[in-house]
């Protein structure tokens, strides 16, 4: 099965590679990702979530992103 996305989805998915290439280059030089780049990539999930052309399943994502976080603060905390 194709999934046909629209630009606007394109645009989305676009932005969220630039996002997190801009995330990687800033930690291989600084060991440091700006929330900026963090929050960006937080609220681009729900636009392209709620104008998929078909259902996403979302609460997987949902559970993904928490146990990501969960393992972050463990590491952070552990440093």
């Amino acid at each position: 099965m194709v999934l046909q996305l629209t630009v606007f989805h394109v645009a989305i998915l676009a932005g969220a590679a630039l996002l997190l290439i801009a995330a990687a280059v800033s930690d291989a030089r600084r060991y440091l990702i700006p929330n900026i780049v963090c929050a960006a990539l937080l609220l681009l999930f729900p636009f392209f979530v709620l104008t998929a052309p078909r259902a996403i399943e979302w609460e997987q994502h949902l559970m993904v992103f928490g146990l990501m976080l969960i393992t972050g603060f463990v590491m952070f905390a552990g440093n």
